[in-house]
């Protein structure tokens, strides 16, 4: 489909029946009943509009779940699943582009608090990592790769949607920021 902006005619309040179709793909969530067919029609070009992006900064896993529980969550992003109790750690991270966020010479695993920590950013440790057939005590390989592949992802997404929003949210304070253009 051609960049821009669909909506649903049939359902035009239904939450999330508007797509957003960027030159990379699709920009935006979309919610399709089970064992059902949706129509979008072409409303307007991406510009026309203002894109707003949800990007958690950490804190707890409550701020994923309270986007998950209103329908916003969507994709996720490096902090949406972890413990951030230090911004500095967050800043850090990000200025150094996520990179050692999942690097195995900083991931270490706590059997006590079924947790794995971060020693270069020790505010950072993360719950839900390991898997129910992991045996991280004896090897660790498996969760962190999986933690590679993921959290490349993540960052990939985080700087994705930081380059094409007109509008950042925060949740983690309620902050806004407004990139400038």
């Amino acid at each position: 489909m051609p960049s821009g902006v669909y909506e649903d005619p049939f359902h035009p309040d239904a939450p999330f029946r508007t797509i957003m179709i960027g030159k990379d793909g699709l920009e935006s969530r979309v919610k399709a009943p089970s064992k059902s067919a949706v129509f979008f029609k072409y409303k307007c070009k991406l510009s026309d509009i203002s894109r707003v992006a949800i990007l958690p900064l950490g804190d707890r896993c409550a701020v994923r779940m309270m986007l998950y529980k209103m329908e916003y969550d969507g994709p996720a992003f490096p902090f949406a699943l972890t413990r951030t109790t230090n911004i500095g750690d967050v800043a850090d991270a990000i200025e150094n582009g996520f990179y050692d966020m999942w690097n195995p010479a900083f991931l270490h695993y706590n059997p006590d608090a079924g947790r794995i920590y971060h020693s270069k950013w020790s505010g950072l440790s993360f719950a839900h990592e390991v898997e129910e057939t992991d045996d991280p005590t004896s090897d660790i390989f498996a969760v962190h790769e999986r933690m590679r592949v993921r959290y490349t992802a993540r960052s990939q997404r985080f700087w994705y949607a930081l380059r094409h929003c007109d509008t950042l949210r925060e949740p983690r304070e309620g902050c806004q920021f407004v990139r400038e253009t």
